[in-house]
């Protein structure tokens, strides 16, 4: 087997760098129509009209979208095939951007990713693209209007039926089994039913019998939890089965539920105050909390079949067992809020060089803001440092999920080693970029340039695990000299050489590690 190597070589000197082009085709990534949990992929090829072997990365703005490949070599004229892969959790309109960024030159390319992501099941006409206020709306009216059943016909169907594991009942508390015959009840005064949102703050009338907040308990633990709020506790003064009840860090008398049932317990209580509201705003205190222990305790296959179970005799659902994502579109189940918006916006590339310009030469880049957050950035300022920098054009407004390029020019009369920058402000926030120009008069010195420098490696190709190569080069000029080796599929394997040469240098590079 052969394994065919590329030599990457760059040199900086008298030669004149030519502007970057990075082409795609699509021009955008568009997975349209998409089920949660289903994998997608689509292809995008790079083509690189930089005029130089170039090195580039690869990243996309949101996670749900991944690739098969975050950094790629491509020589000149030539393309890479990159796959975008996609599974979406949320029934909603994915969109992010990908960011192709030069490693080697100051030019990056940006394009649009999106995806319109569905449920396959009754929630996703109602929920579609829902958030905060308006899903916390949509799952009222789904919960809503159930089948009651009343409070001794409830219980029956928890204890005989639901809960019953061959006439075997567990204590959520304490994780201990009661022997119920299935079909019948227990002794009320040794095993009761536990109300997840007490009685005392609003579980009254139909919330009373609602099974999607009954769980059964032994009679003296439930006395023991009360109507206290949920807590993490610190100090307790009793505990049994893994459950505490005493004091957490604040100095608040809680309940803390053993790890198996704190996941069950937050979608409960999450469930009641979607369908009932915050009654006498007993969730307030406890919200924090109780989202730690949703995502602590994930939904298991018990709390699904007792869901399914529920539905059987309620003919509703709790939405957070069926779609625990739901609750990181909702900001507040507490109080009608929405998602604070998130300033901030990444900037491509992070140092604008224009590398060797001539003084008869006006030197072009682009600066590519990205804004990854779900709103809009308004950029209130964008400043230079120098007036030998033109900004071509500056949008006021940058949308969700959607970047904006500026054409950066560059044109000085003076020979000099320019160090700049250029400041972007979106309110409070600013971004700094460097910017870097060698400004000189080398118009004379470019066609002699090819014709400096001579190079031969051997042997090539090179068996795979070979340990040796040998190359060798000369030049009759002084220059920064760049040496690197690349495998077929772009990917840098080694560099051999990179330093300043001398006039009329020789040299030979002996690779002896494996290649």
């Amino acid at each position: 087997m052969r394994l065919f190597l590329i030599l990457l070589l760059s040199i900086w000197g008298a030669l004149n760098a030519l502007n970057d082009f990075i082409r795609t085709n699509p021009v955008e990534i568009d997975f349209d129509q998409t089920v949660s949990g289903e994998i997608y992929s689509e292809e995008l090829w790079i083509i690189n009209q930089t005029g130089s072997y170039s090195e580039f990365s690869i990243e996309i703005t949101n996670t749900e979208f991944s690739l098969s490949d975050s950094e790629v070599f491509i020589q000149n004229g030539d393309s890479v095939c990159v796959e975008i892969e996609f599974s979406g959790v949320h029934n909603i309109a994915y969109e992010a951007v990908m960011i192709i960024n030069s490693l080697s030159e100051s030019y990056s390319k940006a394009l649009s990713v999106s995806a319109l992501n569905h449920f396959n099941d009754e929630y996703d006409a109602t929920t579609y693209n829902l958030y905060d206020n308006q899903l916390k709306s949509a799952l009222n009216g789904l919960v809503s209007g159930h089948n009651s059943l009343g409070y001794i016909p409830a219980k029956e169907a928890m204890f005989g039926y639901i809960d019953n594991e061959n006439d075997q009942v567990q204590c959520v508390y304490t994780g201990e089994w009661y022997g119920i015959p299935e079909g019948e009840m227990p002794n009320q005064n040794v095993f009761n039913c536990e109300h997840t949102w007490p009685q005392s703050y609003g579980a009254e009338g139909t919330a009373k019998s609602d099974l999607h907040h009954l769980f059964p308990t032994f009679a003296n633990v439930n006395s023991i939890r009360g109507n206290y709020p949920f807590g993490n506790v610190v100090t307790s003064n009793w505990t049994g089965g893994g459950s505490k009840r005493g004091y957490d860090q604040n100095e608040n008398l809680v309940f803390e539920v053993r790890d198996a049932h704190k996941g069950d317990c937050a979608r409960a209580m999450f469930y009641f105050a979607i369908r009932y509201g915050n009654l006498e705003n007993y969730l307030t205190q406890q919200e924090n909390t109780l989202r730690q222990w949703y995502v602590f305790d994930p939904v298991s296959n018990k709390e699904t079949q007792r869901n399914n179970s529920i539905d059987n005799y309620q003919n509703n659902r709790n939405p957070f067992v069926d779609h625990p994502e739901f609750l990181e579109r909702i900001h507040s189940i507490s109080i009608n809020s929405v998602s604070p918006p998130i300033a901030g916006v990444d900037c491509y590339p992070q140092e604008i060089d224009f590398g060797l310009l001539d003084l008869s030469e006006s030197g072009t880049r682009y600066l590519t803001i990205v804004n990854p957050e779900r709103a809009a950035q308004s950029i209130t300022d964008i400043v230079t440092s120098s007036d030998y920098i033109t900004i071509e054009s500056t949008p006021a407004v940058i949308l969700p999920n959607d970047y904006v390029e500026l054409q950066i020019l560059f044109n000085s009369d003076q020979i000099d080693l320019y160090n700049e920058n250029i400041t972007v402000y979106l309110g409070g926030l600013s971004y700094t970029i460097p910017v870097i120009a060698n400004v000189q008069n080398v118009s004379s010195n470019v066609a002699e340039a090819s014709t400096d420098f001579y190079i031969t490696f051997y042997p090539n190709p090179v068996a795979l695990n070979e340990n040796r190569a040998d190359i060798n080069f000369t030049t009759n000029r002084e220059e920064q000299v760049n040496i690197s080796l690349y495998n077929i599929r772009g990917k840098k394997l080694m560099t051999v050489f990179d330093g300043y040469t001398t006039a009329d240098q020789s040299e030979k590079l002996i690779i002896s590690e494996q290649i």
